[in-house]
């Protein structure tokens, strides 16, 4: 390829765009007035020509000329003899001299010493070429090495980014990670917190149950002893006025009262309300329904005073879940 034609021809066509000539048929024409277009006819042509201006021995220097007359003549010399002398000795034991039919050409002398000729010349020719064709093996070595060095760098290059962005990927995962931990944590101190409500810094292995009803239970318990001390004075009153009576010392009723007693406490002869004695024929422990009454009410306002005293001794108290009352202490952690 003809790198300053295809240049050539470029410019034209760049120049008739310019002047809105973009139509093939008018930029064809003005590569043909610039000499720049050929037909295939014309190009095999130029080719033809070319190759025997190629042919030509342009450059010889004094030594190829006078190696390529000396091959003329001692190939003309060769086929004399071997017409006229028959010895089958030239040049080496001949009488005749090498050199008698030096210059003796006639009308077929072109045509016997044409071979040796062009013979050597193709040889010079051929040594030319040889020379050109290692120089050009020597660039083309050249340009593979540095291909070979390019493609090896980017192999490398490319397998550090492989590896770099590997390594952007990673990190983006622990971040993702890091972060979701973070927000667990998050939720977690808020739930905590909100857990807590008063702020005040409980030891790990503490009891969430125990925490969390001990406020509940204190403020029914509390409740309960503001209804008790209510109720005291009008239960009181009704006492009274269901008689005079002597209230024994201590706890008027040592044992919880049932809806109906049905036997009497073992070794108890006098009735727990009145103080009379019992007959055989009581089977509670009190001699009259109107005793009985005035029991249960003074066993009812004994477990009230009790449970103002201490809320821990109510029944309220007594469930399954202990309330911190009912632990036992455990020292702090440091």
């Amino acid at each position: 390829m003809n790198t300053k034609r295809v240049n050539a021809a470029a410019d034209v066509i760049h120049a008739a765009m310019q002047q809105g000539q973009t139509l093939p048929a008018t930029i064809a024409e003005v590569l043909e007035l610039a000499c720049l277009l050929q037909s295939p006819e014309t190009a095999n042509e130029m080719e033809r020509l070319r190759s025997l201006t190629n042919a030509q021995p342009a450059h010889l220097t004094e030594a190829q000329l006078d190696a390529l007359s000396e091959a003329g003549n001692r190939a003309l010399n060769d086929h004399y003899h071997t017409d006229l002398c028959h010895c089958g000795d030239w040049p080496a034991s001949c009488a005749s001299s090498g050199d008698y039919f030096m210059g003796t050409w006639d009308t077929g002398a072109f045509h016997i010493s044409l071979g040796a000729v062009l013979g050597l010349w193709e040889s010079m020719r051929a040594d030319a070429a040889a020379a050109e064709l290692a120089r050009l093996r020597e660039e083309r070595d050249a340009f593979r090495a540095q291909r070979n060095a390019v493609f090896a760098t980017n192999d490398e290059l490319l397998a550090r980014v492989e590896r770099v962005g590997l390594e952007r990927l990673q990190t983006q995962s622990e971040f993702f990670k890091v972060a979701r931990d973070a927000d667990r944590l998050r939720a977690r101190v808020a739930e905590l917190e909100a857990a807590a409500g008063d702020g005040h810094t409980r030891p790990v292995d503490e009891d969430p149950v125990p925490v969390r009803l001990t406020p509940l239970a204190t403020e029914v318990l509390a409740e309960l002893a503001e209804y008790g001390v209510r109720s005291a004075g009008p239960l009181a009153e009704a006492v009274a006025e269901m008689g005079a009576l002597p209230v024994p010392v201590g706890d008027p009723i040592p044992y919880e009262l049932t809806d109906k007693a049905t036997a009497p406490l073992s070794g108890v002869t006098n009735c727990l309300a009145c103080g009379e004695g019992l007959d055989d024929e009581n089977i509670t422990d009190f001699c009259s329904a109107r005793c009985e009454s005035i029991g249960r009410l003074r066993g009812l306002l004994s477990r009230q005073r009790r449970a103002w005293e201490d809320p821990h001794e109510s029944p309220l108290a007594r469930g399954p879940h202990p309330v911190p009352h009912d632990l036992p202490e455990t020292e702090a952690r440091p």
